[in-house]
């Protein structure tokens, strides 16, 4: 059996077939962006959109702390990846922002965010979001334990 690399997989090693991975991954999500199941929430030409805040407005840095694409995050071993971050602030008419609305690509409303500080913007979200589940997996066992009825909605 052979490797996308084209090597067999025994002559890989562990540490070879992990960093292929690592790489074939990263090649993956680097080309698509976005994952396929949110696609249709954004502009067609979003990966344009997206590589010219990273690479020609930001030149390649977080907008907020400063740390260079490629480069290792201090005392990690990860690499830090950008992504194009939307940060939801007011539109030119006094209306809200969102940071759920994918196609407000206005260039004022996104940053280019390493993952550490995407995950700051977004970690109140994702805070709620494990509470939920956490209740809703609280409230199946409950259910079969006999506790509790649930009602289809």
């Amino acid at each position: 059996m052979r490797g996308s690399l084209g090597a067999p997989i025994s002559s890989l090693g562990a540490a070879g077939l992990a960093g292929a991975y690592q790489r074939v991954r990263s090649e993956r999500s680097r080309a698509k962006g976005v994952r396929a199941m949110y696609r249709s929430n954004y502009p067609p030409n979003w990966e344009q959109i997206s590589r010219d805040i990273r690479e020609v407005r930001a030149q390649g840095k977080c907008e907020w702390c400063g740390l260079v694409e490629g480069s290792r995050y201090p005392g990690r071993s990860s690499i830090v990846r950008l992504a194009c971050a939307h940060i939801g602030i007011p539109r030119p008419d006094g209306t809200l922002g969102s940071r759920h609305d994918k196609s407000d690509c206005r260039p004022e409303n996104l940053r280019a965010l390493c993952q550490r500080c995407h995950l700051d913007l977004d970690r109140q979200d994702h805070a709620l979001r494990q509470a939920a589940n956490r209740a809703a997996r609280s409230g199946e066992k409950l259910a079969k334990m006999g506790f509790i009825q649930l009602e289809l909605c």
